[in-house]
């Protein structure tokens, strides 16, 4: 996690992610590299989060590398998909998963 808070990537519920990763131990390198290559593309333009997510109808909880901006420009969800491009192969055959996306909020914090 300190590598991630390294690269001003908050973490609202350290412990929840924590958490995550001793359960599924193989995805910390997935983790990793999804937020140095997030951070790469939106350093300077958005505020990155890493929280865990959890399906209200099914049993399911993954990390989520949120971008949040001011401003939504129309190619975010492009630059969304080019990032998920560097680490996408990466997930077959982990024990868990990862998204990188949007939830089209202003920042939180």
């Amino acid at each position: 996690l300190s590598f991630i808070l390294s690269k001003q990537i908050i973490i609202p519920e350290p412990a929840s992610v924590r958490e995550y990763l001793l359960k599924f131990p193989d995805m910390i390198d997935i983790l990793l590299l999804a937020c140095e290559k997030v951070w790469e593309r939106f350093e300077a333009s958005a505020q990155l989060s890493v929280e865990i997510y959890c399906d209200p109808e099914i049993e399911d909880e993954h990390p989520v590398v949120y971008v949040r901006k001011d401003h939504y420009d129309e190619n975010i969800m492009d630059e969304i998909k080019k990032v998920r491009a560097t680490y996408g192969q990466e997930l077959v055959g982990r024990s868990g998963w990862l998204l990188v996306t949007t939830d089209f909020c202003p920042p939180k914090w």
